[in-house]
């Protein structure tokens, strides 16, 4: 274990730090000694309940930065990681799954580091902007959902084309469901590059050939149709993913957004409240304030 305690000790100094991207890989290589490393048996004894313990909430820190958003996959990684910790803590043989727990932080550790790396190649350090330009959600099967404003340089078209072929390669019919995550990303890359008949082609043929995530591609698709100003067509997408299966929260943001726009886009006062009337109807536990002048 002495390994893993001494990766432990660069994390917190760059943890403390708030060297929020260093300590990712930090934390990650951690995990991975821990794991995978076949020099020491894992013994489970207080030091390790105490870096655990910092490792998840130094996890619970970083996706309250404007960057990442803390979804329902997040949230429930770290309350079970939570759960086995206080179980642990209170009686040493309630903590069953405490095992699991360590896997499935690890896993949405891992997960996180691909998506900072993202945003590094982006030059988007985290923690440094109260209003990032892009914001990303990891997704449990290790894909990533991207939500921002289009970059003002975009693609160019041999740049379109080039991702383009690089998705049609993972999409082939010999194609692996462990592609798919590289499939969903490429189509968001597209989407928040402002290649956008791209994108939402994409997404159509992701949704074909894998039905179960029609709910991710209805967002993107959602998202597509916003970014080029047909709000209504954007609803009708966040509709369908919210019936496939898209958290209502997400939904109701999305289509709070397109109301909005609709709403300002109208100077008659009929049509501003037809919008507010729609989102009320969609969802009613909702409390959404709309700007009407």
């Amino acid at each position: 274990m002495e390994k893993f305690y001494t990766q432990i000790k660069k994390f917190d100094q760059l943890a403390e730090q708030e060297d929020y991207y260093a300590a990712l890989v930090a934390g990650q290589e951690a995990f991975e000694i821990l794991l995978y490393s076949d020099d020491d048996p894992v013994v489970v004894e207080p030091a390790l309940i105490g870096a655990i313990d910092r490792l998840q909430r130094f996890i619970g820190q970083l996706v309250q930065l404007p960057e990442i958003e803390e979804n329902e996959y997040v949230e429930e990684v770290l309350a079970q990681m939570k759960a086995e910790l206080s179980a642990y803590i209170a009686d040493e043989s309630e903590a069953e799954d405490l095992g699991m727990a360590i896997v499935e932080l690890a896993r949405l550790t891992h997960y996180l580091k691909g998506a900072a790396d993202y945003l590094k190649m982006e030059n988007l350090p985290l923690g440094q902007n109260a209003d990032p330009k892009l914001i990303i959600a990891v997704q449990e099967d290790g894909s990533m959902q991207l939500y921002g404003r289009m970059a003002e340089d975009g693609l160019s078209q041999e740049e379109a084309q080039a991702m383009m072929q690089r998705f049609q390669q993972l999409l082939s019919p010999d194609a692996q469901e462990s592609d798919l995550s590289q499939l969903l990303n490429l189509a968001a890359q597209l989407m928040v590059k402002g290649a956008l008949e791209e994108a939402k082609q994409a997404y159509w043929q992701i949704q074909e050939q894998y039905p179960d995530y029609q709910a991710q591609c209805q967002t993107g698709l959602g998202a597509c149709a916003y970014y080029q100003e047909n709000f209504e067509q954007a609803i009708e997408h966040y509709l369908l993913a919210l019936k496939a299966g898209e958290s209502e929260d997400r939904c109701a943001y999305n289509v709070s957004e397109s109301c909005q726009a609709l709403i300002f886009a109208t100077n008659d006062r009929n049509e501003k409240m037809k919008w507010v009337y729609f989102f009320k109807e969609h969802f009613p536990e909702i409390d959404q304030q709309f700007e009407l002048d």
